[in-house]
């Protein structure tokens, strides 16, 4: 069985992350090898069949194309609302199910799929169905390393489209609710419970923990759970579903044992297994039965069945056919963070089961909580996700509290509440008063941490330092182990090799939507060229710039420049200013948006690592205000230059061809003013002739950015041109020896089946 699941994720891991190979064709092809192969080799021939039965699957339940649609026209279309609408300040968000679309859209498959965003809505329940007129315009992510990855959110959930709602007039309510019926359950205690006198973080985690709703807690909250290493804590996972079988296992044990009627007719650790199995299902289903519950409730079937059939097979082969299973249901979870921390949790305590028999509870916490620490943390890594220095000591108190206490009394509360209100809400009461000041601990052990979140790739050093850690963990049952931590822990006093040389400086440009943000490295210096957007409470600067920091290990940044004061230019500045100690901060518009720097201008001049960086634009003293007031920052090793140009307009591109400062021929020069028709005059373009332009525009923006003249302008001078909105990422390496590499875009060298790349 083992060796049927480690072909099914080979099969499924290909499948997902190599486009190319998708076609009916290797499927019937693969299908004839397997048919070919002897019965001696039928585990092999899984293989063929795994990769059959995904291409399968996502042919049927891929999102929905629209033929020939228009982004400028406003379609009146019938539809069932499908999810709990999520409320962001006066915004709404909710999945649309297309019902009818008479006949505005031409679709060759059905249903459609549309997250829909209502600013200022009417009241909108889940099951309701609603003629609503809408904008629509396919998914579309940011494209960046280290970043979430939206269109892969949006594709497994067959959603392939968004739309605002462009006039609440024209909405109309047709029936009430007609479907979703466990949605709509879910619905009524959401609002059951805010209905409670509960504080907001501590109702928010109580929300969560118990109907799988996180849309009430802060991003502060999120930031703060993830930097401790508990946000699994607080995100119904099958970590929760175990606890409530379990906790519900050990309380239907006791209370079976009472009767022996009841165990003559049924064993009481059957009898038992069976009710925890049953009420961790009620569990999954009034959380949402995400793909995460689904997996935990799947495992817990295969070992009840297994059990109940006394089927003699060992643990591993369990855990191997839940696994086969899980695929079987949603073969993208190959590709998902949770189902490899979830069953590499399960296998670390499988292997630790020998090591754990006659020792004492504490001890046996320890062993596990370390084991499963050490093992999930590269896997952390690999999915571009935090782990912690502090995660394993607080998930050793943490865990048993929310197990045996945060949990199961949610869930009691939650029932009590139709039934009798008042010891209810005095449960419930108590649970948000532990909730908070468990909260206000987690705040005082993260300040007290300088790196309380460490990032996903370590260098020689903590590598040094995990290895070291298996070592000890392995030396439990094998002590010549423990002679290895010393050799190992020396690594850690080798001198680090940096990936530049002297003179050598990288730039990326990163796809932050309609907005800009770039980042310069030299060998030891990191310099972040403007923050990207903020919309309400998001900002690019969290949700692109910190991620891609952190997957390139970059924790220190020297300097950040804010090229003007604009939102699609320093909307991430505050939250860049709290996450980084910069030694010194550049904006062209000082005191605009509070923020209150040093003013570039030109003349400002310094060498890193053999680079050097020059502002162009404004002058000292200068009375600029918006666009014209943007730094310009030219980078240049001797050989290669590169020009971040801000959202200057062609009065400032003048002056800067009378200037003389200019180079004729840069290898790279950001677009003015995203490729505005109020920038990118010919004489600037002729100035700077460069091998590289590079439009940081969004996405289907509505400015049409960039301008269509502006692009023939540019392809005049035979600038290749790149766009971050269609591209993803656009990165460059340029070296004073050696050959560059120029030109590496995000979507193009990372292709998925949820991705498009650049048109």
């Amino acid at each position: 069985m083992k060796l049927i699941a480690l072909w099914t994720a080979l099969a499924c891991a290909l499948f997902y992350s190599l486009p190319e190979l998708i076609s009916p064709w290797w499927s019937l092809l693969l299908l004839a090898l397997a048919a070919a192969v002897r019965k001696t080799g039928y585990r092999i021939a899984t293989f063929p069949v795994a990769f059959s039965w995904c291409l399968i699957y996502t042919t049927v339940t891929q999102p929905a194309a629209i033929q020939n649609l228009d982004l400028k026209h406003e379609y009146s279309l019938q539809g069932t609302v499908i999810s709990v609408p999520e409320q962001r300040g006066n915004r709404i968000r909710f999945i649309f199910r297309v019902d009818d679309n008479s006949s505005q859209l031409d679709m060759r498959q059905s249903p459609l799929y549309i997250r829909v965003s209502w600013r200022k809505p009417l009241s909108v329940e889940v099951g309701q169905v609603w003629q609503l007129p809408l904008r629509i315009k396919p998914i579309h992510g940011y494209a960046n390393p280290g970043g979430w990855d939206y269109e892969r959110w949006a594709f497994v959930r067959g959603i392939g489209y968004t739309a605002y709602v462009r006039s609440t007039d024209n909405a109309e309510l047709l029936a009430e609710a007609t479907c979703c019926y466990l949605s709509s359950l879910r619905n009524s205690l959401k609002q059951i419970l805010q209905k409670q006198q509960l504080s907001r973080e501590g109702g928010a985690v109580i929300m969560a923990l118990g109907i799988g709703d996180r849309s009430r807690m802060s991003s502060e909250l999120k930031e703060l759970f993830s930097a401790t290493g508990i946000m699994h804590l607080v995100a119904i996972s099958g970590l929760h579903i175990g606890m409530v079988a379990g906790a519900v296992f050990l309380l239907a044990n006791a209370l079976w044992r009472f009767s022996p009627s009841l165990c003559q007719l049924l064993p009481a650790h059957l009898a038992a297994m069976t009710i925890g199995v049953v009420v961790a299902l009620l569990y999954a289903l009034l959380s949402g039965f995400a793909l995460p519950a689904q997996r935990a409730f799947i495992m817990l079937l295969v070992f009840l069945i297994a059990t109940l059939a006394r089927i003699r097979i060992n643990r591993w082969d369990v855990l191997a056919l839940a696994f086969v299973l899980v695929l079987f249901t949603a073969p993208y979870s190959i590709i998902e963070a949770g189902l490899w921390l979830s069953f590499t949790a399960v296998a670390v305590i499988f292997a630790l089961l020998p090591t754990l028999e006659g020792r004492r509870f504490w001890q046996q916490a320890v062993i596990l909580q370390l084991g499963i620490s050490i093992a999930l943390t590269p896997m952390l890594w690999a999915f571009s996700m935090p782990s912690s220095v502090l995660g394993p000591l607080i998930n050793l108190v943490l865990i048993p509290i929310f197990s045996f206490l945060i949990v199961p009394g949610v869930l009691i509360g939650i029932l009590l509440l139709p039934l009798w209100e008042s010891l209810a809400q005095k449960l419930l009461g108590i649970l948000d008063y532990l909730v908070s000041k468990l909260i206000e601990v987690l705040r005082l052990l993260d300040n007290a941490q300088e790196y309380s979140a460490v990032s996903q790739h370590y260098d020689v050093t903590e590598w040094a330092l995990l290895i070291s850690g298996v070592f000890l963990l392995l030396s439990v049952w094998r002590r010549f182990f423990l002679f290895l931590v010393p050799v190992l822990l020396s690594i850690s006093l080798f001198p680090k090799a940096s990936f530049h040389e002297e003179g050598d400086f990288e730039l990326t440009v990163l796809d932050v939507g309609q907005g800009l943000s770039a980042v310069v490295e030299t060998k030891n210096h990191v310099l972040i060229f403007d923050t990207g957007p903020a919309y309400g409470n998001f900002n690019t600067a969290k949700a692109v710039v910190v991620p891609f920091l952190e997957e390139k290990n970059l924790n220190e940044v020297a300097a950040l420049v804010i090229s003007h004061g604009d939102k699609d230019h320093a909307g991430g500045y505050a939250s860049l200013m709290r996450r980084y100690d910069f030694e010194q901060v550049l904006v062209g518009e000082p005191g605009r948006k509070n923020i209150w720097e040093q003013q570039c201008h030109s003349g400002i001049k310094w060498d890193w690592d053999g680079v050097r960086f020059s502002f162009l634009h404004p002058e000292k003293h200068n009375e600029l205000k918006g666009n014209n007031s943007s730094c310009v920052l030219q980078v240049s090793n001797g050989v290669n230059s590169i020009l971040l140009t801000g959202d200057i307009e062609q009065r400032v591109e003048q002056n800067l061809v009378r200037s003389d400062m200019l180079h004729n021929g840069y290898d790279v020069v950001v677009a003015p003013h995203h490729g505005s028709k109020s920038s990118s005059s010919n004489e600037f373009i002729e100035a700077t002739q460069p091998k590289y332009i590079i439009y940081s525009a969004g996405r289907f923006n509505r400015y049409g950015f960039p301008n269509p003249k502006v692009v023939e302008r540019w392809r005049a001078v035979n600038a290749l041109a790149l766009n971050t909105g269609k591209d993803g990422a656009a990165s460059f390496l340029f070296r004073k020896q050696g050959r560059n590499r120029e030109g590496l875009l995000y979507r193009r060298e990372n292709p998925r089946l949820w991705r498009k790349s650049a048109e």
